[in-house]
């Protein structure tokens, strides 16, 4: 079965007045075709901040955003 969704090294780092934070640390996975995945962890671990990532819906000067996200076939 082939991967709908793969999630290659992914960082997120976040400009701030004090330095760089970073969100999200080298988060890899892969979605095969048909099936779910669930993102448990505990309150601020990066879930959101992963999944908006994964989507594209982060924007702004001061993110930063490193890895490699593919849905069907092609890099997003």
């Amino acid at each position: 079965m082939t991967a709908m969704m793969s999630i290659s090294d992914l960082h997120v780092k976040f400009g701030t007045p004090f330095g760089s934070l970073e969100a999200v640390r080298g988060v890899s996975l892969e979605i095969p075709s048909g099936s779910s995945v669930g993102v448990v962890g505990e309150s601020g671990s990066g879930k959101t901040v992963m999944c908006r990532a994964a989507m594209g819906l982060l924007s702004g000067s001061n993110v930063q955003r490193s890895g490699k996200v593919m849905f069907d076939g092609k890099e997003l």
